[in-house]
């Protein structure tokens, strides 16, 4: 990764000022503040520093000795020396918190510590940093992606609600929550940490989202439920193997739409006109930000024709499942997922099409019969409809950081 190879350049630079000049302009591709002599002795100190000093070998012991002078010459050296990193407030907080600690003399390493741990795996917001030590200046440009947690950061004020974020930021805020193992499916509220900016993040929270042209709102089903189709779907393999968000729309499109156009059920979810069609017009309906931001996910459905057999479909789009909604089944196979932590805590299941109440579309064929899939009525209850009913259609989605306007 790009940091790694960063945090291995930062490594020596911060060890030594302290490599060969050579190195420093392989590295950095910028003059050395010091010259090969002098970063040879400072090398050769530091081995004595860290009780390594380069005259050891298997017979001759430092004993500690070498590292014990060595400190003690370098408290006295950095009592009077000054180190100051700019770059924005978390530059400023890291480094000041460790030289109220006493830790002056190696506030460098420390600094760039900090920034390694907020910047795992880290190769999309960027800040340039300038560090000064004694007058001696170096300009890097520290690369992280954002972090999300359970519980909030001392101190720091998080703006609530998604309602002003980029489809890009969502993106990435969905895979910081993705590589968290303790954000379930269960999790109500996460917090996100994005170098200054901090958000507070919870089931619920809306967003718009044109389709078409029309601004549609979409809420936040839950984090980590959906089982993402690709382990590596984030460059790598996350700590959950889920989808970090889940949204839906709060109300239906405005046009109405079938399962099939003839009554049956046969093929469920994987092979009906809607899946096959329809998602795919709503998905190119989206702007290329959104599209770009939306990949797959597994979603179980029941085969149809009164089959228990569960399929798995790999959808960008997707309707929901009855127990997705409503936690149990009255009219489905079991089997189709897990209830979504927004219905879990007892929303509103009713859905609008152009500001009236109206039954929407589940991805659920009907376990009792051939002809109808599942449905949420005008009042929020379980039904059925014949699939070649037109009812009203919420898609849900996952997000996934990739290429945005």
């Amino acid at each position: 990764m790009a940091l790694n190879n960063l945090w291995g350049k930062l490594g020596a630079f911060s060890r030594n000022v302290l490599v060969p000049s050579n190195v420093i302009y392989k590295s950095f591709d910028a003059d050395p503040l010091v010259s090969d002599k002098m970063s040879r002795a400072i090398s050769r100190w530091y081995g004595m520093y860290v009780d390594k000093p380069e005259w050891a070998d298997d017979e001759v012991k430092p004993l500690g000795l070498p590292r014990a002078i060595a400190k003690e010459f370098a408290q006295v050296v950095s009592s009077e020396m000054t180190i100051t990193a700019d770059g924005g407030p978390r530059a400023d907080f890291n480094l000041l918190r460790r030289n109220d600690r006493g830790h002056i003399s190696i506030g460098l390493d420390l600094y760039l510590l900090e920034w390694h741990d907020h910047a795992h795996r880290a190769e999309t917001a960027r800040q340039a940093v300038s560090i000064t030590a004694n007058g001696q200046s170096t300009s890097v440009t520290l690369s992280y992606k954002p972090t999300a947690s359970t519980s909030q950061k001392p101190g720091v004020n998080y703006t609530p609600g998604i309602s002003g974020l980029t489809a890009e930021k969502m993106s990435l805020y969905g895979e910081a929550i993705s590589r968290n193992s303790a954000i379930t499916n269960t999790t109500s509220t996460v917090y996100i940490d994005d170098g200054a900016s901090h958000y507070k993040i919870s089931v619920g929270d809306s967003i718009n989202i044109a389709i078409n042209g029309t601004s549609y709102a979409f809420k936040i089903m839950g984090f980590n439920h959906d089982t993402l189709t690709t382990s590596t779907a984030y460059g790598s393999a996350t700590a959950t193997g889920k989808a970090g968000m889940t949204l839906q729309m709060a109300d239906c499109l405005a046009g109405k739409a079938q399962m099939n156009s003839s009554n049956t059920n046969s093929g469920g979810w994987e092979n009906c006109a809607m899946r096959k069609s329809n998602m795919a017009t709503y998905l190119s309906q989206l702007t290329s930000a959104w599209q770009n931001a939306i990949k797959q996910v597994n979603k179980l459905s029941s085969a149809g024709s009164q089959s228990t057999t569960i399929k798995t479909t790999a959808d960008k789009l997707f309707l929901l499942s009855e127990v997705e909604i409503f936690g149990s089944t009255s009219y489905s196979a079991s089997g189709e997922g897990t209830q979504y932590a927004y219905y879990k805590a007892g929303n509103s299941k009713v859905k609008n099409v152009s500001g009236s109440a109206n039954s929407w579309w589940e991805r659920s064929p009907n376990a009792n019969n051939t002809t109808n899939f599942c449905n949420v009525n005008s009042n929020g209850n379980a039904n059925n409809n014949n699939a070649s009913n037109s009812n009203g259609v919420a898609f849900g989605f996952r997000l996934f950081p990739g290429e945005t306007e």
